[in-house]
C-alpha cells in the first residue's frame, strides 16, 4: 500500500491511497488544522478504470514557491477545487476541467474540449499570482489546441466570457507528411476483451489503387486485473501525430503502415497475476483485422502462425 498527501490550507488536504495488488485508489478529505474532524472520503475506484476518473486537483504556486491545492471561491462564497481531467469515454479522451464543491461534493463542467476535429488540454493555471483562494470569474488557463494535421498551439482562456488568445502559431514540424492518416482501429479478443490501436497511414495513400502496405507495429503488453478495463479506449483520435527522432512513424515517409500501441493485455482477474497465462501472440489479432481493411497483406509464414494462435 503507499500514500501521499496533497495540501492545500489548514481546512483542507487532500489524502491517496493507493493498493497495487487490487489496482484500487481512494481519496480522502481532511483538515490538518482540526484533529479531532474525521476525514471524508471523496473518491473510491480502480486505478485502472480512466472512464470514471474524475480528474486531479490543480494546484497553484505560493509566494514561497511550493504547490498546493487551488482553492476557488465564485459569489455564494463557497469553496472549490478545480478537477482537471483527460474525460477519456469509448469514443476518445474529451478533457475538461470541473468545479467540485467541498462541503457537498456536487460538480460543474465548466469547460471541455471540442469533440469533433480539434483535441485540447489544460495545460497551466495562469491567475495563481496572489496567495488565497482564486476569483472564478479572474480564471485564466493556459489551453493546449491541436488535430490530426495542425501541431499543438497555446492558447489563453478567460473567465467569465471564456475568451480565447492563441499565444503561438508553431510550424509543422514534419511538412513532408503533414498530411498523414490516422485513424483507431478496434478489434476483439477470445473472450469478449476489446482492444483498440493507432492506425498511421502515408499521405494521399489509396488502398484501392496503392495495395497492401508493409506495417511495422509499435506495441508493448500491459498488465490489468480486469478484462473490462483492458478494453476501455485510450488517447483520442484527433492528437496531433508527433514525430520524435527515433519515432516509428518515420517510416511513413518510406511508405510504411504503422500500427502504434495496439493494445496488448495482460489479465489476471482476482487472485491471479496478470504474468501467470501471459501469451506472446495475442498482439497478432491487431494484424488479422489490418488484413480485412486490406491495408496490409501477410506473407504465408505470418498466415500459418496467425491460424495457430487465434483459433
Amino acid at each position: 500500500m503507499s500514500a501521499t498527501v496533497v495540501w492545500g490550507d489548514e481546512g483542507l488536504a487532500l489524502v491517496y491511497e493507493s493498493w497495487y495488488k487490487t489496482r484500487r485508489t481512494r481519496t480522502w478529505m481532511i483538515a490538518p488544522g482540526n484533529l479531532e474532524a474525521q476525514g471524508r472520503k471523496l473518491f473510491d475506484r480502480s486505478s485502472e478504470d480512466v472512464y470514471a476518473d474524475p480528474g486531479s486537483p490543480m494546484l497553484r504556486r505560493t509566494s514561497l514557491g511550493r504547490y498546493v491545492l487551488a482553492g476557488v471561491k465564485d459569489a455564494d462564497g463557497k469553496k472549490r477545487l478545480l478537477l482537471n481531467g483527460s474525460g477519456a469515454t469509448p469514443q476518445g479522451n474529451i478533457p475538461f476541467l470541473d468545479l467540485l464543491e467541498i462541503e457537498s461534493g456536487e460538480k460543474q463542467r465548466i469547460w471541455e474540449s471540442s469533440k469533433e476535429t480539434y483535441f485540447e488540454t489544460v495545460v497551466a493555471l495562469m491567475s495563481d499570482q496572489l496567495d488565497g483562494d482564486l476569483d472564478l470569474n479572474k480564471l485564466r488557463i493556459l489551453v493546449s489546441k491541436e488535430s490530426q494535421t495542425e501541431p499543438p498551439q497555446y492558447y489563453l482562456r478567460s473567465w467569465p466570457e471564456q475568451t480565447v488568445c492563441q499565444i503561438t502559431d508553431f510550424p509543422h514540424p514534419n511538412p513532408q507528411i503533414a498530411n498523414l492518416k490516422k485513424e483507431i482501429i478496434r478489434y476483439e479478443r477470445s473472450a469478449g476483451v476489446q482492444l483498440t490501436a493507432n492506425l498511421y497511414l502515408p499521405p494521399a495513400y489509396d488502398p484501392a489503387t496503392d495495395g497492401p502496405l508493409p506495417l511495422l507495429m509499435w506495441a508493448y503488453p500491459r498488465e490489468f486485473k480486469s478484462k473490462d478495463n483492458a478494453g476501455q479506449m485510450r488517447g483520442s483520435p484527433y492528437s496531433f501525430a508527433g514525430i520524435g527522432s527515433t519515432s516509428a512513424l518515420l517510416w511513413l515517409a518510406r511508405r510504411f503502415a504503422i500500427l502504434d500501441g495496439p493494445t496488448v493485455p495482460i489479465i489476471g482477474e482476482g487472485d491471479e497475476e496478470a504474468n501467470d497465462r501471459y501469451v506472446v501472440y495475442r498482439n497478432l489479432l491487431a494484424i488479422v483485422r489490418l488484413v480485412t481493411l486490406h491495408i496490409f497483406s501477410r506473407s504465408p509464414d505470418v498466415t500459418r502462425v496467425l491460424a495457430k494462435r487465434t483459433r
